[in-house]
């Protein structure tokens, strides 16, 4: 379906930036020299799914929300990307330009976009929400979270946050943990 811009507040959101256009804008810029971040844009642009952008600049760090867990009023199937345009990613002591972080969230709903079931099935183990498939010695908290939560997080960085770094000659992470 698209990807669209949330200009105006959702209940039990932060509120979104003024401008929020703008910015998606210049945070595409930011991108657009890396095949990595066109691929993922091409793919959500074509996606039947309706994928949310919401900018905000406090209440909650940058984050990918599912549609699983969103209310049933709202028409995100695709679910949200959230980006606090005052929290970049910092690798090695340099902040990364928030076009990355907005992809590393976009990257999340081109995941649960490719692999619903299995993308539902770890955000839920990694939320305590249902027993984890994984050993109990690899269930246990790390650094605040669960071994799911970082398979998910690690596949995106792999897949998506990495390579757009890469491309655009930025320091760039291998593991989000």
């Amino acid at each position: 379906m698209s990807l669209s811009v949330i200009e105006n507040n959702i209940e039990g959101l932060a509120v979104p930036i003024v401008n929020s256009l703008n910015t998606y804008a210049e945070y595409k810029t930011q991108v657009i020299a890396s095949p990595t971040a066109n691929a993922i844009l091409a793919f959500l642009e074509q996606s039947p799914k309706n994928v949310g952008i919401l900018f905000i600049d406090k209440d909650f760090d940058s984050m990918y929300i599912p549609p699983f867990v969103l209310p049933d009023d709202v028409s995100f199937d695709g679910g949200i990307a959230v980006v606090n345009v005052l929290s970049p990613i910092n690798i090695g002591g340099t902040d990364i330009p928030l076009g990355v972080s907005l992809m590393h969230e976009l990257g999340h709903a081109k995941q649960f976009i490719e692999a619903p079931v299995d993308f539902e099935n770890k955000y839920k183990e990694a939320m305590g929400q249902v027993k984890s498939n994984y050993p109990s010695e690899l269930t246990r908290k790390k650094k605040g979270e669960k071994i799911s939560q970082l398979i998910i997080e690690n596949e995106n960085v792999a897949l998506h946050e990495a390579p757009i770094c890469d491309d655009l000659g930025l320091p760039f992470r291998k593991r989000y943990d």
